[in-house]
């Protein structure tokens, strides 16, 4: 029969691991916190509009998408109405966004000017965001 009890070196490495494991868990969700605030728009309201013509921006995009999430947050983030297509739910979204030229997402129409890609500074210009 072996004895199952802790030796005092083992029970003393447990509960100097405990703080830290306090620690190291307690960053992590802040990070976790700071990052789904910052790059997915999580303290903001959603501005997506059902109807195109209530929309300053429409966008080509897919729910997957890092830059599109990203988007979704600046919109968010700075009040701009927004249409958002996802192309992987209509073959015709698809076929629009090839049409206007486009090999990927996101891919937004602004003004009747096209951009391809996230491009937060021209996004800012078009809409007049300081």
């Amino acid at each position: 029969m072996t004895d199952t009890k802790p030796d005092s070196a083992t029970a003393k490495n447990k509960s100097r691991r405990k703080p830290l494991d306090i620690f190291l868990n307690t960053a992590l969700v802040l990070m976790l916190g700071w990052y789904g605030y910052t790059y997915h728009g999580l303290l903001y309201a959603s501005t997506e509009v059902k109807k195109e013509s209530n929309a300053q921006v429409i966008m080509y995009s897919t729910k997957w998408c890092p830059s599109c999430i990203q988007a979704r947050a600046f919109f968010a983030k700075n009040k701009i109405p927004y249409r958002s297509y996802d192309i992987n739910e209509s073959e015709e979204y698809k076929n629009q966004l090839i049409n206007l030229g486009g090999r990927g997402v996101p891919l937004f129409i602004i003004k009747n000017k096209v951009i391809h890609g996230l491009r937060k500074e021209r996004l800012a210009k078009l809409l007049n965001i300081k």
